[in-house]
């Protein structure tokens, strides 16, 4: 995983960029991939914290080269483009006591003369194929891989199964109920979206509905797969009663939610944070939690998987 812009002062997107940069590595090892790391050199010094724990975690990281700032070398002349890059790499090269291989364009921008250059430093010109993602939305495509392979783990195919949205699904790299097994279902308030999802998903059967409503009998599935749907609703209580209401027995629910300190709403995501302690009391009210784990932090808040089974 290409992880470009490591020290860029201007990177303005993160208000704490050591948390950011731990949660996604701690993700990236999750799904046993490689973390590739890009560093700016410029501004190496300003974040002493992030700068520490790539040094305590070298071993887990692919560390190479992004530039000496977030320039577009390619509309550099060689000779400056030349001293600009061999002073960025040799500084990367002694704080971190490793020799870099490989440059990543900003942008993925190149020229003639990059190439060249970079043949002279002994580096590798290396561009993303097809669509460049910046690491907010890889985490996005991350987390719907991360919530893949958790929902493989308890599917089976003579299960039926609810997913609580088909967001996910309506993104061309985040597909999640394409690979799963069994008598797939799936609700959503979103008319268009679930018109989209009928249309690419012929063994999902779709249904108009919302989560504290939800347009099934008792006692219906194996499976319910709620990946942060609850943080649409305030009431996350109603929606809590009627997962207990549609699944089985033996069933079990994989709810997804970010939780915080205090009750509020996110307006950037427009999602709603949940307190944590009367979170869990109400989710533990309706169900056994079996298993619980702290996914991604964000300041104050957490992103936070619960397992849980019928009391």
């Amino acid at each position: 995983m290409r992880d470009d812009d490591i020290f860029n002062r201007l990177e303005i997107v993160y208000k704490d960029h050591l948390i950011d940069l731990e949660n996604f590595h701690n993700l990236i090892k999750s799904l046993g991939m490689s973390h590739n790391i890009n560093l700016i050199a410029a501004y190496i010094e300003k974040y002493p914290k992030v700068l520490r724990y790539i040094k305590r975690h070298q071993k887990e990281f692919d560390i190479q080269l992004h530039g000496w700032k977030h320039r577009e070398y390619c509309k550099w002349r060689e000779p400056e483009l030349l001293k600009e890059l061999k002073m960025a790499k040799e500084k990367v090269e002694k704080i971190f006591n490793t020799k870099i291989t490989k440059f990543f364009p900003p942008g993925n921008c190149v020229s003639p003369e990059l190439y060249n250059v970079c043949s002279q430093l002994g580096m590798e010109v290396v561009i993303k194929k097809g669509k460049h993602f910046w690491r907010k939305e890889d985490k996005l495509v991350l987390k719907s891989q991360y919530f893949l392979k958790r929902a493989k783990e308890f599917n089976d195919p003579n299960q039926t199964v609810l997913k609580t949205d088909v967001w996910n699904e309506a993104r061309k790299h985040e597909d999640i109920l394409g690979e799963l097994q069994g008598r797939l279902y799936a609700i959503d308030i979103h008319k268009e979206r679930l018109k989209q999802v009928k249309n690419t998903h012929k063994r999902v059967e779709c249904k108009y509905g919302d989560i504290r409503d939800i347009p099934f009998k008792n006692n219906t599935f194996d499976l319910v797969l709620d990946f942060f749907t609850n943080n649409c609703v305030a009431d996350y209580k109603g929606a809590i009663i009627e997962y207990r209401r549609v699944l089985k027995n033996n069933g079990k629910l994989l709810i997804y939610s970010w939780i915080s300190n205090e009750n509020k709403f996110n307006k950037e995501t427009k999602e709603y944070r949940f307190e944590a302690s009367r979170f869990k009391e109400i989710l533990g009210n309706h169900f056994k939690i079996e298993e619980t784990k702290v996914i991604l932090k964000e300041y104050k808040d957490n992103l936070v998987e619960f397992i849980c089974s019928h009391l």
